[in-house]
This record gives structure tokens, sequence and C-alpha cells, in this order.
């Protein structure tokens, strides 16, 4: 408890005359705001007490419970939480994980909302608010940047140098290469593959299962960077394939090999979408798009938060290549981005955000 004005009071009645007066201190009842946060969403979706307790909260096999923490806060959350939750008497289940985070500075100091040190997220949205997935811009940075092991330093060069290189010169440029050729010379439809693989195509796809391997080892393990790392690892895997292959030469000659690498190609990218979903998921939707036999229906468990309605979709976590495809609609016709998928980040706006927010340690 604390002796403080604000607070949850202590009921007297219950603990007796000498807790009047007394708040709960708050690393006491703010972790219940995790059961009471479940049952709100609960209510308003219509469910009863007992479908988000013994589905969620009293100890289903099929439920993997993880939190995610600065430092500071893993003694409330490993001993005084779970201490709590034995007491009550109820079988409320313990934290499988817990993932604890180092400090994220700004030029090597702290944010500060008081001195105005740092960008936050209000504003941080508010810059890239003209870009329809600018809020996946933050998103991947501030996973390739996570404060793992050591703390890290937010810098804008660094922020535009990571969007710039790997969401718009590797990725963007695979998607947008592959369908504006694709398009030059067999139009919006997905040109049929011959069924003949190259040793280079296969070896393609073995590495690609190789990388979603590891990608879903380190998701599993909540390893932020190594997971960024190893989606990274993909979209290359995607530009070396095209440029080793150079289908915009092949198909001077050879039409029925040029159509089979742009189909494998092509058939990547919705793997992409569906890999980077859980870091970039307006990104994975606006991917997902240029495919209309791919628009997905809503789950049926509304997520909401104008979340897209292909994050919900039922395409599976991707195994591998093949297993994917599997279980996706046959691709028969794309449209072509409206518009780049991932405006560059300019000098300009670099110079202008380091005047306002400031580019060195305070």
């Amino acid at each position: 408890t604390r002796d403080i004005k604000w607070g949850v009071p202590v009921p007297p009645e219950v603990f007796g005359d000498d807790f009047a007066g007394k708040v709960f201190y708050v690393w006491f009842d703010a972790p219940i705001a995790y059961i009471a946060a479940t049952k709100e969403w609960a209510d308003k979706q219509g469910m009863d007490d007992s479908a988000w307790k013994e589905d969620w909260w009293y100890g289903n096999p099929d439920v993997t419970y993880t939190e995610f923490m600065g430092k500071d806060n893993v003694y409330f959350h490993t001993l005084s939480f779970p201490a709590t939750l034995i007491g009550s008497g109820e079988p409320w289940k313990k934290v499988d994980s817990l993932k604890s985070f180092n400090w994220l500075t700004y030029y090597g100091g702290k944010f500060s909302t008081s001195m105005g040190v740092g960008i936050f997220t209000d504003t941080a949205l508010e810059l890239l608010a003209d870009i329809p997935n600018g809020a996946d811009y933050w998103r991947y940075y501030l996973i390739a940047r996570a404060p793992e092991s050591d703390d890290s330093a937010f810098m804008w060069p660094d922020f535009q140098a990571v969007v710039n290189k790997d969401l718009a010169d590797v990725l963007g440029n695979f998607v947008n290469r592959t369908l504006q050729l694709t398009n030059k010379h067999f139009g919006t439809s997905v040109p049929a593959s011959s069924g003949e693989y190259t040793e280079a195509d296969k070896a393609f796809a073995t590495r690609l299962n190789d990388i979603l391997g590891r990608l879903t080892a380190h998701m599993e393990n909540s390893d932020m960077r190594k997971s960024q790392e190893a989606l990274r690892e993909l979209f290359v895997a995607g530009n070396e394939y095209l440029a080793s292959q150079e289908p915009w030469q092949v198909v001077k000659t050879d039409k029925a090999r040029a159509a089979t690498i742009l189909n494998l190609a092509i058939y990547t990218i919705p793997l992409y979408a569906r890999a980077m979903a859980p870091i970039a998921p307006f990104s994975a939707a606006r991917i997902m798009e240029l495919f209309p036999q791919l628009t997905a229906p809503s789950s049926t468990v509304p997520l909401g938060h104008g979340l897209p309605s292909t994050l919900h979709s039922p395409w599976p976590w991707p195994q591998s290549l093949e297993a994917f495809h599997n279980t996706m609609p046959q691709l028969t016709h794309f449209t072509l981005p409206a518009g780049v998928l991932f405006p560059k980040i300019t000098d300009e706006q670099i110079a202008e955000w380091e005047l306002r927010f400031g580019n060195q340690k305070v």
C-alpha cells in the first residue's frame, strides 16, 4: 500500500481500519488490468465469462502467454504479480515467457516528454501520415533496432537508411520490378510455369525455406532483431534470384523460360507479405491486395483498430514456399501498385526533422 491520495483505495471494511485512507501500490493493481482488459474486450464481443477465462486465462494448454516490457519492470512481473495470482486462489495462467528490453535512447540520451527530447508515437505517425503504410516504417525500424542485448540509439539518418534500403530498395524494388516486367511481356495475367525447374530455381526455393525456418524460430523465441534480419534476407533472396536469372534478357529468346522465372517470383510476393505481416501489417495488406484472388474475409474474431482485413486472412504461417502455395488459390492475375509501395524518406525531410527535434545527445 501507499499513503498517498491518488490511487485505488484499499477498502477498510475488508482489510481493517488500519488501512483506511491508504491506496494500493500501483504495481499491485496495475498488472491485474491484463485480466480486466481481457474481460472488457470479451464483454464488448458479447462473450460470457467462461469463454475468456477458460479459453485464455485458466491455463488452457493451447495458450502461450508472453509479456513484453522494459527491464525496470521485470521484478513486478516475475515476483509480485505471480504472487498476486497465486494468492487469489483461482487458477490464473502464469506467464510462459517474459521478454524485457534495455533502453532506446535518443542520440544516446534519455527520451523526455517534459523536456521535449525525442520523437513520440503521436508525432511520429503524423510525420508519415501521407504514406498509407507509414506506421510500418516505424514498426520495422524499431524492430530492427530493438534494444535487446544492450541499449540502442535512435538517430534520424539511421531511420532513413533502414527504411529506404530495406523497404524501398529491396522489398519494394522486387515487387515493382517483378510485376512491371511481367506486365510488359505478359500483361497482368500471371504467366504459367512450364513446370521445368532449373537448379537455380530449386536453389532459390531451398534458400527461402531455410530462411523461413530461421525466421519462424526467431519469431517463436521473440528475438526481434534476428526476426527482422531474417525477413530482410527473404527480400534480398528474391532480388538476387531475379538478378541472376535475368528474365528481361531471357524473354528475348525463350519466353517459356522467362514465364517460369516470373511465375516463381510472383508467387514469392504473397509469401513475403504473409511473412512480414506481424511486423508491418499495413504494408503486407497493400501487397496482398495486388492479387484480387487473395482478398479474404475478415477473421471471425474482430480485432478493430482499423487493421486491414487481409491481416486477418486465413493464410497460415509459411513453413515453406511449397506448403504456403498449397494453401493459396491459384494466382491468375494482378494489379500494378497504385503509386510507390514504399516512398523514400528524403534528405530534406531528415534535415527538417533534425532541426525540429534535435540531432544530438541531451
